[in-house]
């Protein structure tokens, strides 16, 4: 409930131009950040994710933090710069960190995300790659065609086609 209602005031408020919406809305970011960190805290504690970190250090709660609110804002994803400046850390620093604990950078995250996304929309649903490309952060149709096809190999029509079809080739 908390979480939703979080979102739901980031969402509200960065369409706005209201007064202090941009203000209000990076403190409902804050806000969940600060959740989502106590929250992966108290599941994980001292458990092992890459090389010497743990899920409990700052480098893991930081890069699940980062990781999530990429993932929860793939239309209008926060810039790793803002995310950096917002942790106290430069934006070198946290690519490198996101990379060690996460195994891909911030961009290379985000765009996995994004077509993880699409893909579930192309199987689920008949909206056309236009639409499909601006609800998940792509700039046109012709972009979520080009990371759609670097990371599964096909077009996403092709693969839209080839799904619906029960993957008969």
């Amino acid at each position: 409930g908390e979480v939703t209602r979080l979102y739901e005031i980031i969402q509200r408020e960065q369409g706005s131009a209201a007064l202090g919406a941009r203000e209000r809305a990076t403190l409902a970011l804050r806000e969940l950040l600060i959740l989502y960190a106590r929250a992966v805290a108290e599941i994980e504690p001292g458990a092992a994710v890459t090389g010497e970190t743990r899920a409990g250090s700052r480098a893991g709660i930081l890069a699940g933090a980062v990781a999530h609110s990429l993932q929860e804002n793939l239309a209008a994803p926060l810039g790793v710069a803002a995310l950096a400046r917002y942790h106290g850390v430069t934006p070198s620093h946290l690519a490198r960190l996101f990379k060690r604990e996460r195994g891909v950078g911030p961009r290379a995250f985000l765009i996995a995300a994004r077509v993880a996304r699409a893909r579930e929309r192309l199987r689920t649903s008949d909206a056309p790659l236009k639409a499909i490309a601006a609800e998940y952060g792509f700039v046109d149709a012709a972009h979520l065609s080009h990371a759609f096809k670097a990371a599964i190999g096909v077009s996403p029509a092709r693969w839209r086609r080839e799904e619906a079809g029960g993957n008969d080739q």
